[in-house]
């Protein structure tokens, strides 16, 4: 009999437990959701949040109402059985490109910043495998990767370009602004890694950023990247 009563208040105790935990993260999140409205009702921006449904991720959107179109978008994707869950946070705007070109940047490995970055092999100049650097920047880019070098930038950072990129940046005022973030996430997945080509430029991180916090200032960033890529 004490043995059935033991097992009923364990039983209890697990139930109002997980209640107590599912009311918790319906608080965080509501929270979460009323601290990003007021973002965005404060520097005027729109949003749009959709919920995950039918292996579509979830999907936070937040975009410019004037001045240079830009959105930023925050996706979870959820886990499958034996595909692990690639979450990411974007910005992209097509105010700025390089036509006919493709820049990416990103951290060199080893970084102390982050270790992150960049593919393993790349050395200071030459050629690269560009099934390395699609695995950086995410298989949207699919096959319109052009052959790619690595050019001499900041001991920090690789900059991998289809064509001089000093034509196209100072890359001293890049390694300014590039290496000026300050990570959400450590480890590789924390680290912005930068695209400009002809669909204009995408700032992107192999995370979800989901506090309007994290948001307010990878948005700020990214405009930071724009303002330099937009200079005359």
């Amino acid at each position: 009999m004490m043995t059935i009563l033991w097992a009923l208040i364990v039983l209890l105790l697990i139930v109002i437990t997980i209640s107590l935990l599912i009311v918790y993260l319906r608080q965080r999140d509501q929270t979460r959701r009323e601290a990003i409205e007021a973002l965005a009702a404060r520097r005027g921006w729109s949003l749009m949040i959709t919920s995950q449904s039918l292996g579509r991720p979830s999907i936070l959107r937040l975009a410019s109402r004037s001045g240079p179109a830009w959105q930023a978008e925050t996706k979870r994707f959820e886990a499958r059985s034996g595909v692990k869950a690639e979450n990411i946070t974007e910005y992209h705007s097509t105010a700025t490109s390089w036509a006919d070109n493709l820049m990416i940047i990103c951290h060199r490995p080893g970084d102390s910043a982050g270790e992150a970055g960049g593919a393993t092999s790349a050395s200071n100049t030459g050629a690269i495998d560009q099934d390395e650097v699609r695995a950086l920047v995410g298989q949207d880019i699919g096959d319109s990767i052009p052959p790619l070098q690595v050019w001499p930038a900041h001991e920090r950072m690789i900059v991998y370009a289809s064509a001089d990129p000093s034509f196209r940046v100072d890359l001293g005022d890049l390694a300014k602004v590039f290496l000026d973030w300050e990570p959400l996430k450590a480890g590789p997945r924390g680290q912005i890694v930068v695209i400009l080509g002809n669909s204009g430029l995408r700032v992107r991180l192999r995370h979800s950023v989901n506090g309007a916090d994290g948001l307010e200032r990878f948005v700020d960033y990214s405009t930071g990247l724009y303002r330099l890529f937009s200079r005359p």
